[in-house]
């Protein structure tokens, strides 16, 4: 892919921001209706998007990537209901990725899907602080992803590193859940914790593994004291403390940055 972009550098940096906040969108339409969604209903992920307050279809152009939020003013042309904060936020954290990581790893595949793994984590850690539940349809991809990306040599790291990196945090994970039988009054943790684990493992391998979990673990720390943030509307439940699967997950980008 290096020839695609050669001598064309600044080219190549515009197209992975765009990338990356198209990318972004795509999850504009994911974490709201997975934070909403309650468990026995129907999840319709994909559907076109609405707006919140009136129900009005969406423009193509109004959904374009933190253009569209500026055109409208954050407000509904219909009803003047104002745009969840969370819709540009992540389309522009997505233009961020992209032009890290290709900073970073360069004009290569292992680049673009390093961006797209960075957007995705932002959302899952954004939907945990919310709501406290990895949810399997963020998880389970990030997991496959990171199996299919070791195979084909276009992740991070080697295949023989990615599968005993996840393979390994995986069997951790579920060890630590199956203590809670002999813990008094222990709860246990969700196996989607060892999901997510696992796929950084699969696509960051043991440095960054460890990377993620220490910076998980700090972040966790020191976010204890609850703090509100801009991205409440729009999202369902109350304002929460950062959780050890949110911290996970930044801990992850962290790690990608870092690697």
């Amino acid at each position: 892919m290096n020839h695609l972009f050669a001598g064309h550098y600044i080219t190549f940096l515009i197209w992975s921001g765009v990338q990356g906040a198209l990318f972004g969108a795509l999850l504009t339409s994911v974490v709201p209706r997975l934070a909403a969604h309650r468990k026995g209903g129907p999840l319709k992920l994909f559907e076109r998007s609405e707006c919140d307050a009136c129900g009005r279809r969406l423009a193509l152009w109004e959904t374009t990537p933190i253009l569209g939020f500026l055109f409208v003013r954050g407000r509904c042309r219909s009803c003047g209901g104002p745009c969840p904060v969370i819709y540009p936020v992540l389309e522009l954290y997505g233009l961020l990725a992209g032009v890290a990581t290709a900073v970073i790893y360069g004009p290569s595949l292992t680049g673009f899907l390093m961006s797209w793994v960075m957007t995705w984590l932002f959302g899952m850690g954004i939907l945990f602080w919310k709501t406290g539940r990895l949810a399997d349809a963020m998880t389970v991809p990030l997991l496959i992803g990171g199996v299919l990306a070791a195979v084909f040599g276009a992740g991070a790291v080697p295949l023989r590193e990615a599968a005993a990196a996840g393979a390994s945090v995986a069997a951790v994970m579920l060890a630590l859940d199956g203590m809670h039988w002999i813990w008094p009054g222990g709860d246990g943790i969700e196996g989607g914790h060892a999901y997510l684990a696992a796929g950084i493992g699969l696509w960051l391998g043991f440095y960054g593994l460890v990377i993620a979990l220490i910076g998980g673990s700090v972040l966790t720390a020191t976010g204890r004291v609850p703090l509100r943030s801009v991205l409440d509307r729009g999202l369902a439940g109350q304002v929460q403390v950062l959780l050890p699967g949110a911290g996970m997950t930044l801990g992850a980008v962290l790690a990608i940055l870092f690697l």
